[in-house]
């Protein structure tokens, strides 16, 4: 997903604003960030865009995955340049020449209304179909199906692994996702 080498200094984020690309702040890891990611790799008319690395913590666990594996936050998000930015401090948050859009769906309509009005269905009533959508997988808290499985899939060592947690988190899935294909038939 990356066009260009992510840029991870945090002095300079003060040049950011008058760059010509886009800039996305966040982690790779982060499942709100990887939203971000895959829609501007969705979008047909997708702006040059840059990572940089950013964040206050490495995810769940990230005390044990820092003794682990002897990583540290990113930082960033504690700068005075990053606050003027995303006044909550957290990842991720896009600067799109001077306008700085943060929170995950907010920054996916925004791409989607300037760069690919088709995603959501060259309409304002295609956008509220898609945003209920996206504000029902918040409502539904995926993020505890996704959270749980991802720290236990990609960021626990195999042996380490809680099978029960991992087949929890996966019934969770299949009964939320049993939602949308009951919807998806009707269409």
């Amino acid at each position: 997903l990356f066009r260009s080498p992510p840029c991870t200094h945090p002095q300079q984020l003060a040049a950011m604003s008058s760059a010509a690309l886009m800039r996305v702040f966040g982690r790779p890891s982060s499942s709100n960030t990887q939203k971000v990611l895959w829609a501007l790799k969705e979008l047909p008319n997708a702006p040059t865009w840059e990572l940089t690395l950013a964040s206050a913590r490495l995810g769940h666990g990230s005390q044990r995955l820092c003794d682990d594996t002897g990583g540290e936050p990113f930082g960033v998000v504690d700068t005075e340049e990053y606050g003027r930015l995303n006044p909550m401090r957290l990842v991720p948050c896009v600067l799109d020449g001077t306008t700085a859009v943060w929170e995950s769906h907010s920054i996916v309509r925004y791409l989607a209304q300037k760069y690919g009005p088709e995603l959501h269905l060259d309409s304002i009533e295609g956008m509220a179909r898609c945003s209920s959508w996206m504000d029902w997988v918040l409502w539904s808290n995926f993020h505890d199906c996704n959270h749980h499985l991802v720290d236990q899939v990609a960021r626990t060592d195999p042996e380490r692994r809680d099978v029960a947690r991992i087949a929890h988190a996966h019934e969770g899935y299949v009964e939320r996702l049993q939602k949308a294909e009951e919807r998806l038939v009707q269409t």
